[in-house]
């Protein structure tokens, strides 16, 4: 089955979607095999408290750094081979970690581990949102994320137990052969990420999109949102001793169970209101928890918060991915969710050194003050965004600064009719962002007949990017038919404008 077809269905459990999610969810068993264990390791080779720190650290920064990378890799050479190859990796670093037996051979080890995890992730969330139709995406990419949900529920207790029985050696061991599992079932999700129609060969640079802000503003909202999230892995167990909160154990098993309850049910809730529409609330509802954990004084209490935190961080990641996907250009999908992703992981660093510094000269109080204070800005600043017509950040390459006879060889003029469920879905908003991201000038306006009518003009391979867009259209529409008729340019616009 190729992801064209998994697409034309409504279902979300397809035989690729089943694959990759199982993929996903023996490659995070490996992951969290290691997690829990790999800082008692580095104890045992002589580490200390701050090298420790370093070589846990070297996997977090190489994954930041090596995301946008591996969105660009995806899109050029196929999610597929990128996501085989990160799976690839994890069998091979759980084997190096067994003759690391020095701190600077441990911190390659992990480092090289970094590496697979950017690949596979990335690839993963894009091959899913191919998969999915697009009227279930928001549900369809928070299913996705319950695998690796289930494997960090259920592994790391049992990789203490399996480290106290075999010893270090034979964890690593068992590791490796989960990744070869994982590789096996990884084999069997589909090698394509082709939509129905012709693609040209122009894409966007990652530079070009990083300006964008479409693509900037539900990734910074995605890092405030993350930074609580590093404030609560990192400093929850010192808090919940501190106030005599009980067993914070306790909160992390009502985290993930009300993961699992909520994060369906709010994926289709964005779906049908509009991913920006839970975004923003969920944004503002987090900062409210961090606030009530601030307070908190009673275990009952922890447990609440715990579900609270569940039903407002749970939907974070999947929404504003969702949002990227819609916006992002077909052929530089993948690399608009490495960036996006990339800012996920920023946000946890972030949430464990910088807020950490705050728990240092106040309390740890304050650290979950201080991040729910981040969260609303972030939420403020993305709901504005969002609600402010915004001009180009780049316009198109003047007629006057070019040769004309060259300008118009080179480019190139569609006049372009949508038929379907195309108002009323944010088509046009949508298709300015994307005339952005390739300088297309021009305009688009709703037709009485229910139909859309744009004039796309640029360089050829921009427009037809364009064209090729509006047989997709946003995550909401519905396209039937797209009608194109090619003409000559004129350099009549200086930027892309709803009419």
């Amino acid at each position: 089955m190729t992801i064209t077809a998994a697409k034309q269905s409504s279902s979300l459990l397809t035989a690729p979607f089943l694959a990759v999610s199982a993929t996903s969810a023996l490659f995070f068993a490996s992951m969290y095999f290691t997690m829990p264990t790999l800082p008692l390791y580095a104890v045992t080779i002589g580490a200390d408290a701050s090298q420790v720190g370093l070589v846990m650290g070297a996997f977090t920064l190489t994954a930041i750094l090596l995301r946008p990378v591996a969105g660009t890799a995806c899109d050029r050479l196929g999610r597929k081979s990128v996501m085989l190859a990160g799976v690839v990796i994890y069998f091979l670093a759980p084997l190096a970690y067994l003759f690391a037996n020095t701190l600077s051979l441990l911190l390659l080890a992990r480092a090289f581990n970094g590496i697979g995890i950017a690949l596979f992730t990335v690839a993963g969330w894009a091959i899913v949102a191919d998969l999915v139709p697009p009227h279930r995406r928001g549900e369809g990419l928070g299913l996705y994320g319950l695998a690796s949900l289930l494997s960090m529920s259920v592994v790391p207790p049992l990789a203490i137990s399996l480290t106290d029985a075999v010893g270090y050696g034979g964890l690593f061991l068992g590791a490796a052969a989960t990744a070869l599992v994982a590789l096996g079932l990884g084999l069997l999700v589909p090698g394509t990420s082709r939509v129905d129609h012709p693609r040209p060969a122009a894409r966007p640079a990652f530079g070009q999109l990083a300006r964008q802000g479409w693509l900037l503003s539900p990734s910074l909202a995605l890092a405030a949102g993350a930074s609580t999230y590093g404030a609560v892995i990192s400093f929850l167990p010192l808090f919940v001793a501190e106030r005599g909160l009980g067993n914070v154990g306790l909160f992390y098993a009502v985290y993930s169970v009300a993961t699992v309850l909520t994060r369906m049910p709010l994926g289709r809730l964005a779906d049908r209101v509009g991913h920006t529409r839970v975004l923003v609330p969920a944004l503002f509802l987090q900062a409210g928890v961090m606030l009530l954990l601030s307070l908190a004084t009673e275990p009952w209490q922890l447990v609440a918060i715990a579900v609270l935190y569940a039903g407002t961080f749970g939907t974070l990641l999947p929404t504003t991915t969702a949002l990227v996907v819609e916006r992002a250009p077909l052929n530089a999908r993948a690399t608009a969710l490495g960036f996006n992703t990339a800012f996920f992981d920023l946000g946890i660093g972030f949430g464990s050194v910088a807020l950490g510094l705050v728990g240092a000269v106040g309390s740890y109080a304050s650290t979950y003050l201080t991040a729910g204070a981040i969260v609303a800005i972030g939420a403020v600043g993305f709901a504005v965004w969002e609600r402010t017509p915004r001009p180009f950040l780049r316009g198109a390459v003047p007629a006057a600064s070019v040769d004309d006879k060259r300008w118009n060889m080179a480019r190139a003029r569609a006049h372009v009719r949508v038929y379907g469920d195309v108002q009323g879905v944010f088509f046009r908003s949508t298709a300015r962002g994307v005339a952005d991201v390739y300088d297309v000038t021009g305009w688009i306006r709703n037709v009485p007949d229910g139909s859309v009518e744009a004039v796309f003009e640029g360089e050829e391979a921009a427009v037809k990017e364009m064209v090729a867009w509006c047989h997709e259209g946003p995550v909401r529409a519905d396209v039937d038919r797209v009608d194109v008729e090619w003409l000559s340019a004129t350099g009549e616009f200086s930027r892309f404008s709803i009419a």
